[in-house]
């Protein structure tokens, strides 16, 4: 056990975190499938099962073995269940003699209706009926059911008429509705009614390039206002917000490129450190060592084999100060507080005490400096990796979502 352990860790040392995550939502997904119990399932009595009644259709992805051409995969849509001529008039039938029960609401019955009607598109207990609902006065009971009787001083009587259709069989009932008087005190809902109002009045002024409005509703007189367009509002806000988040703008842009000069000056001092080993070595003093880097630097940018490097671009700042009578102690402070970090720092110190007192130790000094000079510019490259990998978090949290909806799909459509 403990050797198959072994194994399966040096394989995930040996993935990428990207890989590791694909296989890991790869694997879950098709767990899932399997587990539908759709993945390869072999046909009993070459039967598929239909959908039921007034669901949408079935789509199977099926392989069929015994064709001439060898195994063929075809696709077959099956449609849903539909009622015989005898099993919708049975339906049809139980939707007569139940829709006055069904529709009532708040209401005893049919016969004394004073609040709104439930008028639905189908019901639960007859699946795949389509109902449609026609009130013969629209003035009195809209088509969603809303009962207008606000006004109203006498009962009404009236009709609701009643189509059910499934497949290429229809029927039609004729409910007989009588509308009472809300009782007193209860007024029903004012917003509601001018609701019904407003409805009854698109439908009978629908011929004309208008609508207007109802002026009462029972004995309160109504006057309309236009809602303020509050649009241009904000998008002022909107452009003020935008303003003054662009005022953080050059902020961040100056601290994201001092934080990228601090990088790039760490990464580079190794290089100057080695350059001016190499160089004292074969027997230059330090300011002909900072000449020479210097004037190398400027043919190489020149010649385009490199990119302008602020170390550098320092160190060619210190050689002008230098030439102008600048003394080689001050020259090299400055170009430490210059450059900022503090190995920079450690190198103007060192190369200002053999300056001051003569010190033969300064290859050993600069020695010990380059090694620590190596293992900073490792620490930076490592933490330039970690934020890269952290950066790539969202683009790869992206990816995983869009290969996980480019398999899950397939298999959801196949499963509905």
């Amino acid at each position: 056990m403990g050797k198959y352990r072994t194994r399966l860790r040096e394989l995930t040392r040996s993935l990428g975190r990207e890989q590791i995550m694909i296989l890991a939502a790869a694997a879950v997904l098709a767990l899932v499938y399997t587990l539908s119990g759709k993945a390869g399932s072999p046909l009993s009595g070459n039967i598929l099962p239909r959908a039921g009644f007034g669901e949408a259709e079935s789509e199977y992805s099926l392989l069929v073995d015994g064709l001439p051409e060898g195994r063929q995969e075809i696709r077959v849509r099956v449609r849903p269940r539909e009622y015989t001529e005898e099993e919708a008039e049975a339906q049809f039938e139980g939707i007569a003699a139940e829709a006055s029960e069904y529709i009532l609401g708040d209401n005893v019955s049919l016969a004394e209706v004073r609040s709104d009607l439930h008028l639905p598109v189908g019901f639960s207990a007859y699946p795949g009926i389509r109902l449609t609902w026609e009130p013969e006065d629209p003035e009195l009971i809209t088509s969603r059911g809303e009962v207008l009787n606000r006004e109203l001083i006498n009962p009404r009587d009236s009709l609701l008429h009643l189509r059910m259709k499934t497949g290429s069989f229809k029927d039609e009932v004729v409910l007989p509705v009588t509308v009472y008087p809300p009782k007193e005190g209860e007024t029903g809902n004012s917003l509601r009614l001018l609701t019904g109002l407003i409805d009854t009045a698109d439908l009978n002024q629908v011929s004309k390039g208008s609508l207007e409005l109802p002026d009462t509703v029972g004995d309160v007189r109504l006057s309309y206002h236009m809602r303020r367009d509050l649009t241009g509002l904000k998008i002022l806000l909107c452009g003020i917000l935008a303003a003054a988040l662009l005022g953080f703008r050059p902020a961040q842009e100056k601290k994201i490129a001092a934080k990228k000069r601090e990088t790039e000056l760490l990464l580079d001092y190794a290089e100057v450190v080695s350059r001016l080993i190499v160089y004292l070595g074969a027997g230059m003093t330090i300011r002909n060592a900072w000449g020479k880097i210097t004037k190398e630097y400027e043919e190489a940018k020149a010649a385009g084999r490199t990119e302008k490097r602020n170390a550098y671009e320092e160190m060619i700042q210190t050689a002008l100060e230098l030439e102008k009578g600048v003394s080689e102690r001050r020259a090299y402070i400055d170009f430490a507080h210059r450059c900022g970090p503090r190995c920079y720092l450690r190198l103007a110190s060192i190369l200002e005490q053999n300056l001051r007192t003569g010190d033969k130790r300064l290859a050993a000094a600069l020695e010990l400096e380059i090694q620590e000079a190596f293992e900073q510019r490792r620490n930076a490259a490592r933490r330039l990796g970690e934020e890269a990998g952290t950066k790539l978090v969202i683009p790869l949290v992206l990816s995983l979502l869009a290969v996980m909806m480019t398999v899950t799909m397939p298999a959801l459509l196949t499963m509905m």
